[in-house]
Order: structure tokens, then C-alpha cells, then sequence
């Protein structure tokens, strides 16, 4: 029920769930060699947008994981 798993593709985006599309992108940030101080905030602010439960556990997707096609292309 709880999932504390997120996942950094080699394009620099963090992905919260592996359910989801939405990805929020670490690249800029990386490209200008940013402080590590502040990559470490960006990060933690990311993860606090993590959903508390998957949708399909809390009602909001009738899709079940198994279903998602694009979950088997991460390789996660």
C-alpha cells in the first residue's frame, strides 16, 4: 500500500511512481553543475509531491498495474 520508491532516469527526471507519467526534471539543474545544497532541496521537494497510496488503491484509476503498458518500458 505505501511505496517510498522513486526512480532518476538517465535523462536527469525524477519519476515518484511507477504508475504515472509525470516526471519532474533534475537536468537544468544538473547541466549548470548546481550546488549540491541545492539539488538536495529541489530533490526534497519533489518527493514531498509523492502520492501517499498508488491511484488504483485509492479509487482514482480503474487501471490496474499490470495493465499499464508504458510500466514495462522503464525496466525498473
Amino acid at each position: 500500500s505505501k511505496c517510498s520508491r522513486i526512480r532518476v532516469n538517465a535523462t536527469g527526471k525524477i519519476q515518484l511512481c511507477l504508475f504515472s507519467n509525470l516526471t519532474y526534471d533534475l537536468l537544468p539543474l544538473l547541466k549548470r553543475q548546481a550546488p549540491q545544497e541545492e539539488i538536495q532541496e529541489e530533490i526534497k521537494k519533489i518527493v514531498l509531491r509523492k502520492p501517499a497510496a498508488h491511484p488504483w488503491m485509492k479509487g482514482k484509476s480503474l487501471q490496474r498495474p499490470e495493465d499499464m503498458a508504458h510500466i514495462r518500458s522503464i525496466g525498473g
